[in-house]
């Protein structure tokens, strides 16, 4: 029985470690927490590989502060360089605790709690970010609320969380964005189902492409909205409304990990990987390109870049933010998300074709969440009122 136990908890950790997508983990602020942090070993020791050099971490706030790791001579992982500005403008002192969530890639959510009353931090909801030097500045997060307030946007690995491309400082016309769609009062719609939020079922699961055993649990399952996104376009000064839509149904975290699991197996050391989000499927159409392949692979300028799968070429654009010294697809990119029924969850595995030749070819590999992926279709408003 002993020995079964043993198993079953050796087997829980290397689910949790190798197969949550977001874990957590607490620190008391003592010794010299002013100048850095020391990451528990445990965590290190599982989570140290997947980390890029520098990480993000999240406040209550919503702002973003930009945080450098680093190794001493034990192989003691610490947040290093940037977490002296964090502790000052959170107004952090000996004592207080934080818990982190990973939330996968390079991101850290932080709440913060007083040491003596053991409750949150009032203030770490209201923290503004100090431009402390000149030098600093330079660094600062750009702050910008969507219209969920919930999107920041920072100098970081991913470039801004999906920022978007800049504006062209010369009169390239080939390396703006296209055109922002005429806006209107019904501009965008999103269609809730009845019973809107999450829910749990108990099931019982194996993890496809994985020889995992199976195990029952509650499987926490969410809907996914259908959406509605008006789109305009002009001829013989008329404007014509689009709708484009997309069937989906529940993803469960067996089907989020399964379909990373897969990609993984495709990835090699000089492709990258993205999974899809909001912002790489529909409203900016945009996706940032990993910071550490860019500076290896990559201009840095705008440039074409080829997407090529199954014998089919899609020309996008790669705008190159100077600013934040990094960048993303989105000329082009709308198209091959449409004509490959991308979804949200869906993941990317992206392969250089022609290291160091112009323009750079990206041979594409999609792992799908869902197995059948639903094709988009665009529904004329004016004769087609979604409620």
């Amino acid at each position: 029985m002993e020995d079964t136990c043993k198993d079953c908890r050796d087997w829980e950790e290397e689910i949790f470690w190798t197969h949550f997508q977001s874990v957590h983990f607490t620190q008391f602020l003592h010794g010299d927490f002013l100048q850095r942090l020391e990451i528990p070993e445990k965590f290190a020791k599982n989570i140290k590989k997947k980390l890029p050099e520098t990480v993000t971490l999240k406040g209550p706030s919503g702002i973003i502060w930009d945080v450098r790791l680093t190794v001493d001579d034990d192989d003691t992982l610490f947040f290093n360089g940037g977490w002296k500005t964090f502790v000052k403008d959170h107004s952090l002192v000996a004592n207080d605790f934080l818990i982190f969530k990973y939330n996968g890639v390079s991101h850290f959510d932080v709440l913060m709690f007083d040491g003596k009353s053991l409750c949150e931090k009032a203030s770490s909801y209201f923290v503004r970010k100090c431009m402390h030097t000149e030098s600093d500045a330079t660094h600062q997060t750009k702050r910008k609320v969507n219209e969920n307030s919930d999107e920041i946007l920072h100098n970081s690995s991913q470039c801004g969380l999906e920022s978007g491309p800049e504006k062209s400082t010369n009169n390239d016309m080939d390396a703006r964005p296209s055109r922002k769609p005429i806006k209107s009062a019904a501009s965008k719609k999103k269609i809730r189902n009845s019973d809107n939020g999450t829910q749990s079922i108990h099931a019982k699961q194996s993890l496809v492409g994985k020889e995992l055993p199976t195990f029952p649990g509650e499987v926490k399952v969410e809907r996914l909205e259908t959406e509605y996104e008006h789109t305009t376009m002009d001829g013989d000064g008329d404007v014509f409304g689009l709708w484009h839509t997309t069937g989906k149904r529940f993803v469960t975290q067996f089907e989020k990990t399964n379909v990373i699991l897969k990609a993984q197996e495709a990835l090699t050391n000089e492709g990258f990987m993205i999974i899809m989000k909001p912002t790489h499927v529909g409203r900016r159409f945009y996706m940032a390109v990993p910071t550490a392949w860019v500076a290896k692979y990559l201009p840095k300028d705008n440039a074409d870049v080829i997407l090529r799968m199954n014998k089919r070429t899609w020309k996008t654009r790669f705008y190159y933010h100077r600013s934040r010294d990094c960048g993303g697809l989105s000329g082009g990119w709308r198209n091959f998300v449409n004509d490959n029924n991308l979804e949200e969850h869906d993941v990317c595995v992206f392969q250089p074709a022609n290291i160091g030749s112009k323009p750079m070819i990206l041979d594409v590999n999609i792992f799908h969440v869902l197995q059948k992926a639903v094709p988009l279709s665009q529904v004329d408003h004016s004769r087609a009122h979604p409620s």
